[in-house]
């Protein structure tokens, strides 16, 4: 078992065995266009759930959760063909990361000063 080292900020440091690694993808434009396409439908299931998430809450004051909203993408992979060319564990992790944003948001203790989860735009680059 690998010990972490502490540095004096107090921040975990990894071995450089433990430490990721960054590969570069040379995609045919055919795949890059197919992952561009995967990218606009995240994007998509992640502004659809949070706009779920928000009309649940303005009107029944109820939270949704990611699990509860699997349940409707499941729903939405059979009528809409663009979700389900995406692989499926790709738009359950979107729903985890947006349980993820409102958990930081609401966690005072959080590092980082989080702003509530906000609609994703396309970038134009």
């Amino acid at each position: 078992m690998a010990v972490a080292k502490v540095k004096r900020t107090g921040r975990q440091v990894k071995d450089p065995a433990d430490a990721g690694r960054k590969y570069c993808l040379h995609p045919t434009p055919q795949q890059a266009e197919r992952l561009g396409n995967w990218g606009h439908t995240c994007r998509a299931v992640w502004n659809v759930a949070l706009e779920q998430r928000l009309y649940v809450y303005t009107q029944r004051r109820k939270n949704l959760r990611a699990d509860e909203q699997c349940g409707y993408l499941t729903q939405a992979r059979h009528d809409l063909e663009w979700i389900a060319d995406l692989p499926s564990q790709v738009p359950q992790q979107v729903l985890r990361h947006l349980d993820q944003a409102y958990q930081n948001f609401w966690n005072p203790e959080h590092p980082a000063a989080c702003a509530s989860p906000s609609l994703e735009r396309s970038s134009s680059g």
